[in-house]
């Protein structure tokens, strides 16, 4: 008797603890409307580092169009050696913490950004000239960068996410 109530016990917490998972809201599809034709994933390169990618079923611009589908439309936010910002937020979520930025109307300013590996651009390419040293110069210095879609406003669309790495080689020191 004891074994079944255990059993029955354990059933009804694993059945609250599963229900407690949701996938309510995610996109759970591969989406493959962006590709990056350089570098090569995982490849070797010196600075600076220029990544290139095409992209599908998406108008590139930054004039917002109210008739337009969302998503269907808008530009590109390049973030290097961070994750993205959270679907619908614009990137200036990456000040959201900074105190000074805060004080400041003009904060953040690309500049901001910038310092904090996050660009935008509506070209299908974006130079990388400088990256930071690793603090072990011994390792291998491999950097991330991922691109998303911002709509037209600048808030991000979805939770696609597309993502090269490469390694910097800097020869001999």
């Amino acid at each position: 008797m004891t074994c079944r109530h255990a059993g029955a016990l354990l059933l009804v917490a694993l059945t609250a603890l599963l229900s407690s998972c949701s996938t309510h809201g995610l996109s759970l599809m591969v989406d493959d409307r962006l590709t990056f034709d350089a570098p090569e994933d995982g490849q070797a390169l010196a600075l600076p580092v220029t990544i290139e990618w095409r992209i599908e079923h998406f108008e590139v611009t930054r004039t917002p169009d109210p008739a337009e589908e969302r998503g269907a439309r808008g530009y590109f936010a390049v973030i290097v050696d961070r994750s993205p910002q959270p679907p619908g937020e614009p990137v200036t979520w990456f000040a959201r913490d900074d105190e000074t930025c805060r004080r400041d109307p003009s904060c953040p300013d690309a500049t901001y950004l910038a310092t904090r590996g996050v660009h935008t651009t509506a070209d299908m390419s974006f130079t990388i000239d400088v990256l930071p040293r690793p603090a072990d110069e011994n390792r291998r210095e491999m950097h991330e960068v991922t691109v998303v879609l911002l709509d037209p406003d600048g808030a991000r669309i979805g939770e696609s996410a597309w993502r090269v790495r490469f390694e910097i080689d800097r020869g001999t020191p």
